[in-house]
């Protein structure tokens, strides 16, 4: 008997159905079934962790990189060296505190605006994310009429060389949720694109249990955050349900082609 568990709140019983009816009729050992298709379920569950929609690589890569950009522009206008120099006077004090933001089109924004160090970026930037997302809301800047209150954003004036370095540390995160499947991908022989690699494996767990009749995987992503994204579980199940639906339709040709050993090796 073949069990198989996801510590996320997904329904495993299709999977776990069809894999032991596709082991019973495999050369294969039971737990070689079990492996192998628990590797196939890793490799799916991570083409469907954002920022991948499918498939894992380096447009996947790039989609969350320019979301990483879209967000920091939206809290930070990064100022060249005497734009910031205009704000202060001589003893470093604030001179000027602007209310008002210009977007590319030349039209006002109401803001709350912050003047921030390097060091103080993270903490604001992390302050302003969206725990189901982690994302930085948007405002429409372009719609001034009718603006509500909680529509005021607010704004991180910055360096341009301290925005340029956040920024690219920032990018260093894209596919740390993904990571949480490392561990299970490490110990199943599955290699992630490098850019997911590159977090370890620290964030997730994987374990076998090998007993005389019976054989069970469980895998866990550990990030922080995993509970709290929107549709992460809706998108596990379907990488359950489509491994499950691979081997559904072996066990079918099986019937169909009265015990042909093709698929079955």
């Amino acid at each position: 008997m073949n069990s198989f568990d996801v510590k996320l709140q997904v329904d495993t019983s299709r999977f776990t159905r069809a894999l032991n009816q596709f082991a019973a009729l495999s050369k294969k050992s039971g737990l070689e079934v079990l492996l192998d298709n628990a590797k196939g379920f890793v490799r799916r569950a991570i083409a469907l962790t954002p920022p991948n929609h499918g498939k894992a690589n380096s447009a996947a890569r790039k989609l969350g990189e320019d979301s990483v950009h879209d967000d920091l522009r939206q809290i930070f206008d990064p100022l060249d060296p005497a734009e910031w120099r205009g704000f202060f006077d001589q003893e470093g004090g604030l001179k000027i505190v602007p209310t008002h933001r210009a977007n590319r089109r030349g039209a006002e924004v109401t803001a709350l605006t912050f003047f921030l160090k390097r060091n103080e970026m993270e903490a604001f930037h992390e302050r302003l994310r969206s725990k189901a997302t982690g994302r930085v809301r948007h405002v429409n800047r372009d719609n001034l009429i009718g603006r509500k209150k909680s529509d005021i954003s607010e704004i991180g004036f910055v360096t341009k060389q301290d925005f340029a370095w956040f920024e690219r540390q920032t990018k260093k995160k894209v596919g740390k949720l993904a990571s949480g499947w490392n561990a299970a991908a490490q110990k199943l022989g599955y290699n992630p694109p490098a850019w997911i690699r590159r977090h370890g494996t620290s964030r997730g767990t994987v374990q076998i249990t090998i007993g005389n009749d019976r054989f069970q995987v469980s895998i866990a992503n550990s990030v922080k955050f995993v509970g709290q994204v929107r549709g992460l579980e809706r998108q596990i199940q379907t990488a359950l349900n489509w491994q499950a639906r691979s081997m559904e339709r072996r066990v079918a040709f099986y019937f169909e082609h009265n015990g042909r050993a093709a698929g079955f090796k």
